[in-house]
């Protein structure tokens, strides 16, 4: 057995685990209801309908499970981290990263670049692997890097996806990182700049700049104006005087720190003041899965990193 089919194993026995405390949990749950019904009454049987979709259920993982170790795959990431890059458990995780990479496809394609020309691929931001993992695999003669604050999250990369998906490191709070010099021909990077106020965004902009290749291309996304329309009007009014607006009140995400807040852009901001550091080609509104804007930068050819 592999090391990978050795940590998949692992995963479905954590996973079968969970499913038998969670049938536990039902059918306490149907006999604590039952008992509070019918005091003193024997405890009722559990339906056997409910039983047997409880099987049904642990076949078809285990079934789905042996199909990832028979082909060297390696599994969904754990739900905390998964919860902790979007907010929630979705039954979409996997997939929503087919919809990111075909929108990565066609904001390129738009000038006349196409994605698989990609040889050095940056995922900044890269957080449990989710898009960093269909690039890999849509991209394959691509060597694809992904690079994160989370040092949770990258231990995980790097003892399931790496080196088959990509390498990946622990990048510091701030700038410098051990990135390479004018290295990558594409840097993507999915709801990072929607967290930092305005001197991080400008030091990673900068250290984005430094990592890029000359004439290299980068995707990067923020909250657009759209999301201001949910604020008090004098939130609004001061969000469209100053162009960014950093949401000192928002919640912290467990496992993150503290400085990981909600930061909201105006496109007129994006395009004046992100212009100190690339190119910037086209502004796609909700161009990233209908929730974030998209903007489609390019390094100067003669530009020297700030």
């Amino acid at each position: 057995m592999t090391s990978l089919q050795a940590q998949s194993a692992q995963g479905w026995q954590a996973l079968a685990g969970q499913i038998t405390d969670l049938e536990a949990r039902i059918v306490g749950g149907m006999h604590q209801l039952h008992a509070t019904l019918a005091p003193g009454a024997a405890p009722a049987p559990v339906d056997a309908a409910v039983q047997a979709e409880i099987a049904d259920l642990k076949a078809m993982l285990k079934q789905t499970n042996d199909i990832l170790v028979f082909n060297h795959l390696p599994p969904a990431p754990p739900l905390h981290l998964q919860h902790r890059v979007v907010g929630c458990v979705s039954p979409d995780f996997i997939h929503s990263a087919e919809r990111s990479v075909a929108e990565f496809r066609d904001a390129l394609a738009q000038h006349g670049v196409s994605l698989d020309e990609m040889k050095t691929i940056l995922d900044f931001g890269v957080g449990c692997g989710r898009v960093s993992r269909r690039v890999a695999e849509s991209v394959p003669g691509a060597a694809v890097t992904g690079a994160d604050i989370d040092p949770e999250a990258i231990a995980w990369l790097n003892a399931h996806h790496a080196p088959r998906l990509g390498q990946f490191v622990v990048l510091p709070h701030l700038p410098p990182t051990p990135l390479p010099v004018a290295y990558f021909d594409l840097v993507y990077s999915i709801s990072v700049f929607t967290h930092l106020d305005e001197a991080m965004q400008f030091a990673w902009l900068a250290e984005l700049q430094r990592v890029t290749k000359p004439g290299g291309w980068l995707l990067l996304t923020v909250h657009g104006e759209n999301f201001i329309e949910r604020f008090p009007q004098p939130i609004q009014d001061k969000f469209f005087a100053e162009g960014i607006s950093y949401n000192e009140q928002s919640a912290l995400t467990d496992g993150l720190p503290d400085f990981y807040k909600n930061t909201y852009h105006a496109r007129a901001y994006v395009e004046r003041e992100w212009a100190r550091y690339f190119e910037i080609l086209s502004y796609l509104p909700l161009g990233n899965e209908n929730h974030q804007d998209l903007i489609v930068c390019r390094r100067r050819l003669s530009d020297k990193a700030a």
